[in-house]
């Protein structure tokens, strides 16, 4: 295993192209890891940004009764909630996908947070613990601030954190405080993981993390055992021809 992963930078021309892209990547990554092992397991991602890839995903041909659904972090509030990762999943990947509920695996987010995040823990410990690797592919995001998942800038990330899943209070920009994330060795251990970026806001973040290697921000140390890939669409590009390839 080379001691880090590949990476590939893609540009697309619009939102839509960047989620269809990313479905169609997904569900390739899912596929060649069912050619190879029994299971299959992703870990999805919260946020605006991911939803209409959700909503593609839904109908990708996989067998989905050997596909495993974790998330990479969650807010802490009922998964019925609008800002729920767990509602955004439903309303869009789960509501038209024949999945056995076994194979799905939110977060819980009752009792406290710090109980809520060993219960996450235990449970990734038991999912994965005759495996050399977690999830399959991980989905992830990028803030403003060069967070992802709920790792955030403040709170110094370590990419030798003890703990699996961690409860964190979101810096006050951010609108919900409690949070449950997975933390960067889970990350670190999966075989492919996914940057989806979508938006001018976003610019300044991704120019910190893939041009100047900001070491303060989290997403910059997310590396996993064989690929990274980066879509952005050109409103999150840095600057013109910056990357890899224009859609």
């Amino acid at each position: 295993m080379p001691d880090s992963p590949s990476v590939d930078v893609t540009v697309f021309s619009t939102y839509e192209a960047l989620s269809q892209a990313a479905a169609a990547h997904v569900q390739s990554v899912l596929a060649r890891a069912l050619n190879e092992q029994d299971r299959c397991a992703l870990a999805l991602a919260g946020g605006s940004t991911p939803r209409r890839l959700y909503e593609h995903l839904a109908h990708a041909d996989l067998p989905w009764e050997r596909v495993h659904l974790f998330w990479g972090d969650e807010r802490f509030v009922p998964h019925d909630d609008p800002k729920s990762n767990v509602q955004l999943v439903r309303e869009t990947l789960l509501a038209d996908l024949a999945i056995p509920a076994d194979n799905v695996h939110p977060m819980p987010t009752a009792g406290t947070p710090e109980a809520a995040a060993s219960t996450y823990a235990a449970h990734l410990q038991r999912q994965f613990a005759d495996q050399a690797h977690t999830f399959d592919c991980a989905l992830l995001g990028l803030g403003s601030d060069g967070h992802t998942a709920s790792l955030f800038p403040e709170h110094n990330p370590l990419t030798t954190d003890p703990k699996q899943v961690r409860a964190v209070t979101a810096p006050a920009r951010h609108d919900v405080k409690q949070r449950l994330t997975c933390t960067l060795p889970v990350f670190n251990r999966s075989r492919q993981a996914l940057f989806l970026v979508s938006g001018e806001a976003k610019r300044g973040a991704v120019r910190a993390v893939l041009d100047e290697n900001d070491a303060s921000l989290p997403a910059t140390h997310i590396s996993p055992r064989e690929h990274l890939a980066w879509f952005l669409d050109t409103s999150a590009r840095p600057q013109p021809n910056a990357h890899d390839l224009d859609r």
